[in-house]
C-alpha cells in the first residue's frame, strides 16, 4: 500500500476546515489561557481582561486592538504548529489554512501558507431549511457580482488560488447566473480551481433540493457547472491581459482595519484586470513572480460581517476611494482600450480583453462573447443581440448561451453546438411567506419542479447541414427533436419549455445531420 502522504492523488493539504479565529462565548473560554499569557506579555497595562465576544468587534480602543493582535498572534502560532507536525510526518506537499473569512487580521496567518484557499456565498440562507429561514432574492450582478467580488482581492498574486466552497444558494432565484459570472471570470482571473459545495454527482436521486447539497439534484447548478466546464476549465473565457496589484503592509492592517476587508470599491476592478494582494512580511518563497501592470495601495476599508458559516462583506455608502478617478488611470495606462465599455456613472464594467461586460444598475446582467462560447442573463423580454447569438424573445428571468462542442471549430463554424437555457427550480410543495420568495414555510418534497419558459432564438453558423436540434435529459442523452429553421447561415428555433414531452430541461443540442 501507500501512505496518504505520498499518495499523488493528494494535490494539496488544507489543515483545518474553516478554522479561522472569531469572537465568541465558546472561544473565549477555549482561548482564554493564552489570551491572559499574551496580555500579561503583550499590554501588561490592561487590568480588566475583555472577553473575548463580538461586543468589541469594531472597536478602536486598546482592548479591541489587543483582541486583534491575539487573533493575529494565535492563528500564526496555529499556522506553525500545523507546519511543523505535517513536516515530522514527512508530507512534502503543497498546504492551505484559514479559507473562510475575508478579515484583514487573517492576512499574516494567510501568508504563511503556499496555496490560498477561500469560501464564499451567494444568498446565505438564515435557517438553513427550516421554517421561517430566509434569503436574499437579488441579483449577483446588481451589486457588482456579489460573493465572487467579496474575495477576489484575498488572493495572493504570486501564488496558488484555489475556490474550495462556492455558489449561489438554493432558493435565490437567479442561482442560474452562477455558471456565467463564477465560470468566466474564475477563467479571466487565472484562478487555479472551483469547486462547488457539495454532492456533484448522486447515483440516484431520493431527497429534494437543499441548500448547500443540491448540485447533482438542482438543474440549475447542473446547467451552472457545465457552463462553468467551458468557460474555466476549456479556458473559452481567456485570461486577463493586465495586471493590479494591492501592496498589503502590516502597519495598514493594525491601522484599525483588523475586522475589516479591503475596501469593496476597489475590489470591483476584477471587472477589468487581473487583481490580487501582496504582503510586505515575506513568510515563504513565491511560488510565481509578480508582473503587475499597476499598483494601487488601499485607502480605507470596508465593514466585515462573519456569522457562523459565511461572511460578507458591506459596501457601505462613505467610501473614500474615487472609482472613477482610478479607472481613469487604468485608462491613461492603456490597461483598458479607448473603445472598452466601462462606464462608472452608468454601471457598465467590462474586461481588457472585452469578452466579459457586467451592467450593474437596472436589469443588472453579464454578457459573455468569446469565439467558442457566448452566453447572457436575461431579466426581461427585450431582445439582446451578442455576436452569433441572437436572443429575439426570452419569457422568463434566465441564463442563456450558445456553446461549441468541438474545441478545434468556433460557434459560427462547430457542426456541433450546445445550448443552455437555465432558469429556476423548487421542490413540489415548496411554500413561502409570500410571493416574494424571501422566507421560508416549508421545503416541499420530490420531484423538482424547473421553471419553464419561452425563448426565440437566432445563431449564425454557415458549416450546419441539415441540422437537427435535441432536447437532452440531465445525463446528456436525447429526449426528444425540436423544431427548427435553417437557411444556410442562421439557424432559428423556437424552444417552449413547458412543452416538451419529456419535461423541461436547460440542455438542447445542435448537431448536424450527417444523412
Amino acid at each position: 500500500g501507500i501512505s496518504l502522504k505520498n499518495d499523488p492523488i493528494l494535490a494539496c493539504l488544507l489543515f483545518f476546515n474553516e478554522q479561522n479565529i472569531q469572537l465568541s462565548p465558546v472561544m473565549d473560554k477555549v482561548l482564554k489561557p493564552e489570551w491572559l499569557k499574551f496580555l500579561k506579555k503583550q499590554y501588561p497595562s490592561i487590568k480588566k481582561v475583555p472577553l473575548l465576544n463580538n461586543s468589541l468587534t469594531d472597536s478602536n480602543t486598546q482592548s479591541g486592538r489587543a483582541i486583534y493582535r491575539f487573533i493575529m498572534t494565535m492563528e500564526q502560532k496555529i499556522t506553525k504548529w500545523y507546519q511543523n507536525t505535517i513536516k515530522t510526518i514527512g508530507y512534502k506537499g503543497l498546504t492551505s489554512q484559514w479559507d473562510f473569512l475575508m478579515r484583514l487580521v487573517d492576512i499574516p496567518a494567510r501568508a504563511m501558507v503556499p496555496v490560498i484557499s477561500m469560501h464564499t456565498y451567494q444568498s446565505y440562507p438564515s435557517k438553513y431549511m427550516r421554517p421561517g429561514s430566509s434569503i436574499g432574492q437579488h441579483s449577483a450582478f446588481s451589486s457588482g457580482g456579489g460573493s465572487f467580488k467579496w474575495i477576489a482581492l484575498t488572493r495572493f498574486l504570486d501564488r496558488p488560488f484555489v475556490v474550495t466552497e462556492y455558489g449561489h444558494v438554493f432558493w435565490n432565484q437567479y442561482r442560474h447566473e452562477q455558471g456565467l459570472l463564477w465560470g468566466a471570470f474564475a477563467a479571466f482571473q487565472g484562478w487555479d480551481q472551483l469547486s462547488l459545495f457539495a454532492n456533484p454527482v448522486m447515483l440516484k436521486v431520493n431527497q429534494e433540493i437543499r441548500p448547500f447539497n443540491n448540485t447533482a439534484l438542482d438543474p440549475i447548478n447542473r446547467a451552472s457547472e457545465v457552463l462553468s466546464a467551458f468557460a474555466f476549465l476549456r479556458r473559452d473565457v481567456s485570461e486577463a491581459r493586465h495586471a493590479i496589484e494591492f501592496p498589503i503592509s502590516k502597519a495598514y492592517i493594525e491601522n484599525g482595519n483588523e475586522n475589516r476587508a479591503i475596501n469593496d470599491d476597489l475590489s470591483k476592478l476584477y471587472t477589468l484586470c487581473k487583481v490580487g494582494m501582496s504582503y510586505s512580511d515575506k513568510q515563504i518563497a513565491p511560488a510565481r513572480t509578480i508582473l503587475a501592470d499597476m499598483k494601487i495601495n488601499p485607502s480605507g476599508s470596508s465593514k466585515f460581517k462573519g456569522f457562523d458559516w459565511h461572511a460578507t462583506i458591506d459596501a457601505g455608502s462613505n467610501s473614500k476611494v474615487n472609482l472613477k478617478n482610478i479607472i481613469a488611470q487604468i485608462r491613461q495606462k492603456k490597461l483598458i482600450s479607448k473603445d472598452n465599455l466601462t462606464d462608472i456613472d452608468n454601471g457598465i464594467f467590462q474586461t481588457d480583453t472585452r469578452e466579459l461586460t457586467m451592467f450593474t444598475k437596472e436589469n443588472s446582467k453579464l454578457t459573455v462573447i468569446t469565439p467558442r462560447l457566448e452566453g447572457v442573463t436575461v431579466k426581461t423580454n427585450n431582445q439582446l443581440i451578442l455576436k452569433n447569438l441572437n436572443i429575439r424573445s426570452c419569457s422568463i428571468p434566465a441564463s442563456v448561451a450558445i456553446i461549441s462542442l468541438n474545441k478545434k471549430f468556433d460557434i459560427k463554424t462547430s457542426k456541433r453546438l450546445l445550448i443552455i437555457f437555465s432558469t429556476d427550480a423548487l421542490n413540489t410543495n415548496m411554500s413561502f411567506r409570500s410571493s416574494k420568495h424571501n422566507v421560508l414555510v416549508s421545503n416541499g418534497r420530490l420531484p423538482v419542479l424547473m421553471r419553464t419558459g419561452e425563448i426565440s432564438l437566432e445563431i449564425t453558423n454557415s458549416r450546419l447541414i441539415k441540422p437537427e436540434v435535441y432536447a437532452l435529459r440531465l445525463d446528456g442523452s436525447r429526449a426528444e427533436k425540436i423544431p427548427s429553421a435553417y437557411d444556410g447561415r442562421k439557424l432559428k428555433l423556437l424552444i417552449n419549455t413547458e412543452k416538451l414531452h419529456s419535461g423541461p430541461t436547460p440542455f438542447f443540442e445542435v448537431v448536424s445531420n450527417k444523412k
